[in-house]
């Protein structure tokens, strides 16, 4: 029987030298040792908001909002920006029924592509499915985004995208990568992902 666990930048497989000592000491440890690995990166996967990795960083800005109600997240490609802010805007969706939820991206095009998907990928997997109700109304393509570039959640909180950060002022928004500003009222949150 041959078991490969699926490589993960943050939870290690064991060595191929330690598959081998473990399928021979204890095959029924090695079995349960592998499910246990491909079972968290599955669950890490499909539900990012409670199940997936929290980076160090994240934590930092988490915790600034608890004293301050705007936060400046700054960093180069790939430094999960964009991950940490659709993060934040799900949870504080989530945690703050009839929120109202803004977010700014440089295009249409960045807005579905980018910002949308990322938005998307952290809503809890109840929350994925097609829906109109009379609070709730959710419809997601890849292609397209959000329909009406905007959701609502059960609990009412409102989800908005817009293509443009023109409204915020000159001066800001030429030196801004990534905004993410919260009043900590829990009415309002604003996200942007700029790159100018």
């Amino acid at each position: 029987m041959t078991i490969e666990f699926t490589k993960h930048p943050i939870i290690k497989a064991p060595t191929d030298e330690e598959i081998v000592v473990l399928g021979e000491a204890d095959p029924k440890l090695l079995s349960d040792l592998h499910e246990a690995h491909e079972g968290r990166i599955r669950s890490a996967e499909s539900d990012p908001l409670h199940y997936g990795f929290e980076l160090e960083g994240w934590k930092h800005v988490d915790k600034f909002f608890e004293t301050v109600n705007t936060v400046f997240v700054s960093g180069g490609n790939r430094s999960s920006k964009t991950e940490m802010g659709a993060r934040s805007v799900v949870k504080a969706a989530l945690e703050n029924p009839n929120a109202e939820i803004v977010c700014f991206a440089q295009d249409n095009d960045a807005s579905v592509r980018v910002q949308q998907r990322a938005v998307y990928n952290y809503l809890p997997p109840e929350l994925k499915k097609k829906s109109k109700s009379t609070v709730e109304y959710l419809n997601y393509t890849f292609k397209n985004g959000f329909t009406g570039a905007s959701f609502i959640l059960p609990n009412g909180s409102t989800v908005y995208f817009t293509p443009t950060h023109s409204s915020l002022p000159t001066d800001l928004s030429l030196r801004v990568w990534k905004l993410v500003v919260r009043h900590l009222s829990g009415t309002t949150l604003v996200c942007g992902l700029m790159s100018i």
